[in-house]
């Protein structure tokens, strides 16, 4: 234990515990390390949560743009948004992978590839895993993930359907 953190709880030992501002200030006291724990954490959501609502605001004007132009019969703008999402995702990996340092790759990592790429299609997170199992000569785990996925999600989704109008 700190003098620093035995100085705040000997100030407080009179009358009773030690309560308000000064448990976080005792706490870190004790732990430096555990603010510094908090703050990467909380900047990491941060960096998730802003590039999510970018990437999901971009979707949503993706979609406008190519329903104006195309039309609605045929949803060209989602196909547009998981090769365009897909696509993206392959050069952020390569990119990350062959010339950034760790710190750039995580931080960036987090934003464009959790966050935008996650707010504007999970697609590209499925490419990539796929990829990934088949480079690594997985083709049966990569069949199995891609059928799967695709059956079960597309299953999910009736289900999901069928259980809400049968309940109005």
């Amino acid at each position: 234990m700190t003098a620093q953190a035995l100085e705040i709880m000997a100030s407080h030992a009179g009358n009773g515990a030690v309560r308000g501002p000064r448990v976080a200030e005792a706490a870190f006291a004790l732990s430096p390390r555990a603010t510094l724990r908090y703050s990467r954490s909380m900047q990491s959501l941060l960096l998730v949560f802003v590039g999510a609502g970018a990437g999901g605001a971009l979707r949503y004007l993706v979609n406008i743009f190519v329903a104006q132009l195309l039309g609605v019969s045929f949803p060209y703008g989602t196909m547009l948004i998981n090769v365009s999402g897909s696509l993206v995702m392959g050069l952020l990996v390569g990119a990350l992978a062959l010339r950034a340092d760790a710190d750039w790759s995580q931080e960036m990592r987090l934003l464009i590839g959790t966050g935008v790429l996650g707010g504007y299609t999970t697609f590209s997170t499925f490419s990539l895993e796929s990829v990934q199992l088949i480079e690594r000569n997985q083709f049966g785990a990569a069949m199995l993930y891609i059928g799967g996925s695709v059956a079960l999600g597309v299953a999910g989704l009736w289900a999901g359907l069928a259980l809400m109008r049968g309940a109005s």
